[in-house]
């Protein structure tokens, strides 16, 4: 389990493997600045937003199954899209003005985090447009680089545990679910590499 937690670590400091975190990440932010900030109809948009994160989870982990065949990972992409369009259906019908910013923060939150890594880990080579260079060699710079890695891994954490402080409970309840994000943090990139292998828009459409 420990070497699984450290593997993790590595995964999200160093890999592409951030599209979990940020995604969950996120979402358990919004959730925690619902309940923080006493929203309206925050029990139903948990819910509707806690079934994002079970539909990656149920289909990465189906896609990642031995018994998996391509016809089969085609199947579980529509389905999960399905899902997401669903519950997207669901809280529009409930908030129209709610509902579209609470579901597209994470999603592009994550695209950006995508992207930020693409170019932390991006190597120099042949067939680079000039752009591509100077977004890397920028992002690249050490100074810059250690700002987008506090950006990227720092930010959502610090968004949920400002979204826990305001929850009306214990300041001992806060603590303990503020450490336990962050010590879950890893196992996501860890189970985002161990299943289907694919990030969460790549859950559409990819098969192995």
């Amino acid at each position: 389990m420990f070497d699984n937690w450290f593997e993790g670590w590595a995964y999200l400091l160093s890999d592409d493997l951030v599209s979990y975190y940020s995604y969950f990440t996120t979402i358990f932010a919004e959730i925690a600045l619902l309940w923080g900030f006493g929203v309206e109809n925050a029990l139903i948009y948990t819910i509707l937003l806690i079934g994002c994160i079970v539909n990656v989870f149920f289909t990465a982990f189906l896609k990642g199954c031995w018994f998996a065949t391509e016809k089969w990972q085609r199947a579980l992409g529509r389905i999960y899209a399905i899902v997401f369009a669903i519950l997207f259906t669901i809280g529009c019908a409930i908030d129209l003005n709610n509902a579209p910013i609470l579901f597209a923060i994470p999603l592009l939150w994550t695209g950006f985090g995508i992207w930020l890594r693409g170019y932390q880990n991006s190597a120099f080579g042949f067939g680079f447009s000039e752009r591509v260079y100077k977004i890397s060699a920028f992002i690249q710079n050490p100074i810059v680089l250690i700002f987008s890695q506090i950006l990227l891994i720092g930010l959502p954490i610090v968004t949920l545990g400002y979204g826990i402080a305001q929850i009306d409970m214990a300041i001992g309840y806060k603590i303990t679910i503020t450490v336990l994000s962050i010590i879950f943090a890893p196992l996501w990139a860890y189970i985002e590499d161990s299943w289907a292998t694919q990030n969460i828009f790549e859950l559409v459409y990819e098969t192995d």
